[in-house]
């Protein structure tokens, strides 16, 4: 879930004994209970609380991902049900809900005996960003957003090791950008950059006020990006913009690069114009999570998977456009093409690499041509290492370019070839069935 299902002692604040002990007299007071636990006479603790779980800010869905990023609170709620005394010409029963005494927290008095602020009942994160993949339903990840200043600057709490980010109650939402950001304050007063690929923060700015709104953004006709936020209420209230580096703004990666790549053609049926591309290759950025491997255009991509070599586990991938994949670290990439975006299963280390395989059927008529009995795949290669292998039943006629020819396992005739020079390469391969 995004948000915490029900209440219980495990909850509760903990962070000193005393704070803890004073937190389960409190909630002693209450009934408990998982989600759907009724409100009572005695008094109901619920979490979600009264403004949620994910709030009115609802959510912020990236299609070139089908990622959904929702903030979500984590503060519960009293539910007391009392006997109505007074007449109303609006509500006609008996009992209705305490809504001016709903809310929880938790004192504890200071070393001399003096009166300290308030802290909530439940402990941290008090609220948080979670990334949903749309297609299985799954968290990608979840980071507590914002901080709570009035916890952390608590008198009692001076010197007590605290969580970076505390997270922050609030109703707001976010909205993602196609650079690969998530932007919001999730109703605090510090403003947010996070990296969709995992939840950290790439850029913050102190507001001075709180945020509770969702924020927008908009180009000016020379091409500048803002984002806006409104902050504060009433005569203080403000409007906030924030221009976006055109450069190496908050959303700049590292150029991409890559090492020791191999690609093996797989023909399939004549006539089908389809062949299936092995493609391995070792991603070498320091500190990448994502890689990015282009779709040639022309040609159609089905039956995708990518694995992860060191494990043989399989990889998270996505089919997004050059924009994403530019502000991913592909310098140069087409705006107007797509890329598999994967999923690393860890940053790649620095010195190190992170080694994947990357499986995909192609359908191309004009790289692959079947005629008769004779057929010809033609390719430009650009990477140094690879190989063509021929349907069952075919032998190999002619090749333009030297190479070595062997007979595989299965009798398939494969055609390895190693591009020495730095330029791309009309390869061309031409058979003809077996008699």
């Amino acid at each position: 879930p995004v948000s915490r299902q029900g209440f219980s002692p495990d909850d509760l604040i903990d962070f000193t004994p005393a704070i803890r002990e004073a937190a389960r007299a409190e909630a002693a007071r209450y009934r408990m209970g998982p989600l759907y636990t009724p409100p009572s006479m005695q008094g109901t603790i619920t979490m979600p609380g009264s403004i949620g779980g994910i709030g009115w800010g609802g959510g912020a869905w990236d299609p070139e991902t089908n990622t959904l990023f929702v903030k979500a609170s984590n503060t519960p709620t009293l539910w007391r049900i009392v006997r109505r005394d007074a007449p109303s010409d609006t509500v006609d029963f008996e009992y209705v809900p305490d809504l001016g005494n709903s809310g929880l927290s938790v004192r504890v008095p200071g070393a001399d005996g003096e009166r300290t602020p308030p802290l909530p009942l439940n402990r941290p994160p008090y609220g948080t960003l979670t990334a949903l993949d749309m297609t299985s339903g799954e968290i990608r990840w979840q980071v507590p957003i914002g901080d709570t200043p009035d916890v952390r600057n608590h008198p009692l709490l001076r010197g007590v090791p605290l969580p970076p980010m505390l997270g922050v109650s609030g109703a707001p939402g976010g909205i993602v950008t196609r650079g690969g950001l998530v932007f919001l304050s999730g109703g605090g007063s510090v403003f947010y950059a996070v990296d969709t690929r995992d939840g950290s923060v790439r850029w913050s700015a102190d507001l001075g006020q709180r945020a509770y709104a969702n924020p927008m953004t908009y180009r000016t006709g020379g091409g500048a990006q803002f984002v806006v936020i409104a902050t504060g209420a009433g005569e203080g209230a403000t409007l906030q913009a924030f221009a976006l580096d055109q450069g190496s703004g908050a959303g700049a990666q590292a150029a991409q690069t890559d090492a020791d790549h191999y690609t093996r053609y797989e023909l399939l049926a004549p006539g089908s114009a389809k062949f299936r591309i092995l493609y391995e290759v070792s991603a070498t950025t320091p500190g990448a999570t994502r890689y990015f491997n282009a779709i040639r255009r022309g040609s159609v991509a089905t039956d995708e998977s990518v694995t992860d070599r060191m494990t043989g586990a399989a990889l998270r991938f996505a089919v997004v456009g050059g924009t994403v994949a530019r502000a991913g670290g592909v310098r140069g990439a087409d705006s107007t093409g797509e890329y598999i975006m994967v999923h690393l299963a860890r940053p790649v280390p620095p010195g190190g690499e992170a080694r994947l395989l990357i499986d995909k059927t192609y359908e191309d008529a004009r790289s692959y041509v079947a005629g008769g009995d004779t057929l010809v795949f033609t390719r430009s290669l650009g990477i140094r290492r690879n190989a063509v292998v021929l349907p069952a039943g075919y032998e190999l006629t002619s090749v333009n370019y030297p190479s070595q020819v062997r007979q595989e396992a299965d009798g398939r005739i494969a055609v390895s070839f190693i591009n020495v020079g730095p330029a791309d390469v009309p390869y061309v391969v031409k058979a003809r069935r077996l008699p």
